[in-house]
């Protein structure tokens, strides 16, 4: 098992496309939202040993949203990733949304398009605890238009648990071939065998593409202020 990054040494990424000084970590998006009017956006190391993120400062009461991605630098295929995250509070007091946690996204490929123009079709799997305990397991892939599939099932059949704010989870991911396995505080939560017949509300999902055979890590969060712990990676 090797740590990608220990996250040791502090550093805040400012910019869009911004490397970390140790060149792991990329800057994607992050900041302003339209009612700031500078970026208070922060993703970088603040605490020794956490990387720390959030997409804007200052609480806010409206309807809009707003997000940050800071992507690994390295691709991965195969893998076995441990590693926990938490979602430390809501940025957002009203229009609230169960999915405004810490995510997690793995073999993310841009694929050609520039990830800076809005609704630009990036291809990835991804991950996060929904703030009702309802635990996602997700991929979006396709060149044509954005649309997310539900790895876990119809709505309702997504394994769940007792989520709380600031609380710690520790986050077990494993993806080789097309089998995907994913515990949660050492519970297997979801196992399945990505190929072509798992079914969700749209009906059933394609096998996935080369676009998403391999690909990047990201740590998001969307109107909220999350953190992650090292990750420990094994190559399989």
């Amino acid at each position: 098992m090797t740590i990608y990054d220990n996250f040791r040494k502090k550093w805040r990424l400012v910019t869009f496309d911004q490397i970390s000084p140790n060149g792991k970590w990329q800057k994607i998006f992050g900041g302003p939202p339209p009612w700031e009017t500078t970026d208070t956006s922060s993703q970088g190391v603040t605490d020794r040993g956490i990387f720390h993120t959030y997409p804007y400062i200052a609480v806010y009461s409206g309807n809009n949203t707003d997000s940050s991605m800071t992507v690994s630098t390295q691709t991965f295929t195969n893998f076995d990733l441990t590693f926990q995250m938490r979602t430390k509070r809501a940025l957002k007091t009203t229009f609230q949304q169960v999915w405004e946690t810490a995510w997690l996204f793995w073999h993310y490929n841009e694929n050609g398009h520039d990830h800076s123009v809005l609704g630009a079709f990036l291809n990835y799997y991804y991950m996060h605890i929904d703030t009702n305990g309802h635990i996602q397991v997700n991929r979006k892939d396709s060149a044509t238009i954005d649309q997310t599939r539900f790895l876990a099932g119809t709505f309702g059949q997504e394994p769940t648990l007792t989520w709380n704010y600031a609380q710690w989870y520790k986050i077990r991911l494993r993806h080789e071939g097309n089998h995907i396995q994913l515990w949660v505080d050492d519970v297997l939560k979801f196992d399945k065998v990505d190929d072509g017949t798992l079914i969700d509300e749209i009906g059933t999902i394609p096998a996935p593409s080369a676009r998403v055979s391999s690909g990047k890590f990201a740590l998001y969060t969307e109107d909220a202020e999350a953190e992650y712990k090292p990750l420990d990676i094994t190559v399989i």
